[in-house]
Order: structure tokens, then C-alpha cells, then sequence
């Protein structure tokens, strides 16, 4: 599982998915050193919201989440 994560950090287009810039481990930990983006996750967002978007807003983080699943895709990976 984390190699085809790996994987896909590796080769997916930095627009829509995070880019990974080097991964290491220890005897118990698998650490993925990856792009910072301030602001969150889409979960804070939707608290910041009290989790009510704007038909505007989720028009446009919905297109979001479909660019990057057909990034995702096109590495012929299926996102379940």
C-alpha cells in the first residue's frame, strides 16, 4: 500500500497532488517528507464552514477533487 503511495507522490502531475521530496523509515515508522500547503485539509474546511459550503464553493472543491483523481488515474491507479 505505501509503495503505490509512494508511487503515485512520486509521478502525479504537483497541481493537483502533493509532491513527495524524500521518504525514509525506522523500525516502526514510514515518514513521507511531502510538500507543505498552508490552509488545511478539506475537513478543517468544512468546520470552518460549520459544514455548510456555498453551492459556489462546492462547485469548485468538487472539480478540484475530480482533477485530482484523474491525475490519479492516468498513473492507472484506481482511488476507492
Amino acid at each position: 500500500m505505501f509503495k503505490e503511495e509512494r508511487k503515485i507522490l512520486l509521478n502525479a502531475d504537483p497541481d493537483w497532488l502533493t509532491s513527495i521530496h524524500y521518504c525514509f523509515q525506522d523500525e516502526k515508522y514510514l515518514y513521507l517528507l511531502m510538500e507543505y500547503y498552508p490552509g488545511g485539509d478539506l475537513l478543517s474546511l468544512e468546520s470552518k464552514f460549520e459544514e455548510v459550503f456555498t453551492e459556489e464553493m462546492a462547485r469548485f472543491y468538487t472539480a478540484e477533487l475530480i482533477m485530482a483523481i484523474e491525475c490519479i488515474h492516468k498513473l492507472d491507479f484506481v482511488h476507492r
